[in-house]
């Protein structure tokens, strides 16, 4: 079991009125998940967000209330990234980080993003083994990169300064 996984269904075929933004969950402490409001008709239902499988996808067929899908989870990282702004030394909340896994070919592989909260961390909790390319986004700010490993044996904790465009 693995708690604190994003759930996610799509459907196999457009469902008229349904908008998958709302097909998505996290698993609780026994690795259980239940996805709710979701119309009848079949789903790709996988771990992760839903523009980012971290494990295979599971069709499942919803008629009624239940459904039931038993999901691979691949070993996930956690990372924790707490972005300061290096002209003021504070904390930079509202900056977009992506965290893309390049595979042992050097290509792109399973993406995030998250937002920095108001103490400008962002935690990224299952994050599939690997290396990953850290991209720090936000208007008036220098767009950096920074590589990082992760690994379930050793969580990442970075601070990271981004520097404000000179105007």
């Amino acid at each position: 079991t693995v708690a604190n996984v994003p759930v996610s269904a799509r459907p196999v075929k457009a469902i008229p009125g349904f908008t998958v933004t709302r097909a998505s969950t996290i698993t609780d402490a026994d690795g259980s998940y239940r996805l709710s409001g979701l119309p009848e008709g079949t789903y790709w239902v996988f771990a992760g967000e839903l523009r980012s499988p971290i494990g295979p996808q599971v069709e499942t067929q919803l008629m009624g209330d239940e459904a039931w899908a038993d999901l691979t989870i691949p070993r996930v990282c956690q990372a924790k990234i707490t972005v300061i702004n290096e002209q003021t030394r504070l904390p930079q909340s509202d900056l977009r980080i992506q965290a893309m896994r390049l595979g042992a070919d050097g290509q792109p592989g399973h993406t995030t993003f998250q937002q920095t909260n108001s103490d400008g961390e962002v935690h990224f909790k299952a994050l599939p083994e690997g290396e990953y390319v850290l991209t720090f986004l936000k208007t008036g700010f220098k767009r950096t990169t920074k590589r990082i490993s992760v690994s379930p044996d050793s969580p990442v904790s970075l601070e990271f300064s981004i520097v404000p465009l000179v105007r």
